[in-house]
């Protein structure tokens, strides 16, 4: 994997596609990686460069990871400002749609346009989340995925994303339910004028449908995409469909 020092911090990120194209940058969620986005990664859309990064302490990057989403969007900005991008799409999925959403209300320069993946302008996390993962990480790592997925997805999906969720620690995770749980925005979300598309699974119990209504009824002129039989990890259950709305999205007139 690529890397590249932010601040004195290594930070590797996976990279596909045409360098030099248009740069698509993928934000992952809470205690995610860049795992999140393998099949986007393995069919990259043609003609761009697809950028997945390991948020700090997460995957194979350093650091400890960070509490607050404001902290997380600091740091994408002086992430997307290292690769000078030029042109560049932001793709965030959950806590990642989180930090993309204040990374978008900034109203960056050389943004295009944003992607939101199963997240809302407000991340409420329950008590019960923060005691369990303060208990047994390695069970509660193993007994989430009737929250992350559709009941219809494969255990291949869920064995193979468990584990790389596995190689992350509860420290980690815990910040970043707390930064979630902090994150609101749902006075300001009408304050984003990119095109914007909205994608979510039917069954998300995380975040359900409802958010992303939400989302879009405030975001003028976004697209909303809520696909049959997917839970949460839509990015990994989906795969073929979220990739046609993605490639459908990016190379529309808008």
């Amino acid at each position: 994997m690529p890397e590249i020092s932010i601040e004195g911090t290594k930070i590797f990120f996976r990279e596909a596609g045409v360098p030099g194209g248009k740069t698509i940058v993928f934000v992952h969620g809470a205690g995610g990686s860049s795992y999140t986005w393998t099949h986007i990664l393995n069919s990259p859309p043609p003609g761009h460069r697809s950028i997945a990064i390991d948020l700090p302490g997460h995957g194979q990057s350093e650091g400890n990871g960070m509490e607050r989403i404001e902290d997380y969007c600091d740091f994408l900005k002086k992430f997307i400002k290292a690769l000078s991008p030029g042109p560049h799409i932001l793709v965030g999925h959950s806590m990642g749609g989180a930090i993309s959403q204040l990374y978008v209300l900034g109203r960056p320069e050389g943004l295009e346009r944003l992607v939101l993946v199963g997240t809302g302008a407000r991340l409420r996390v329950a008590s019960m989340v923060f005691q369990v993962l303060e208990g047994d990480f390695k069970t509660a790592i193993r007994t989430s995925s009737a929250w992350l997925f559709s009941e219809k997805t494969s255990q291949d999906v869920i064995q193979a994303y468990l584990q790389d969720t596995l190689k992350g620690t509860a420290k980690i995770m815990i910040g970043d339910f707390r930064a979630c749980n902090a994150f609101d925005v749902m006075d300001k979300i009408q304050g984003i004028s990119f095109p914007t598309l909205i994608i979510c699974g039917v069954e998300d119990k995380l975040t359900p449908a409802k958010y992303s209504q939400f989302l879009h009824d405030k975001i003028m002129g976004s697209i909303l995409e809520i696909v049959p039989d997917a839970g949460h990890m839509i990015t990994l259950e989906k795969p073929q469909e979220f990739n046609r709305f993605l490639l459908k999205f990016i190379n529309s007139i808008v």
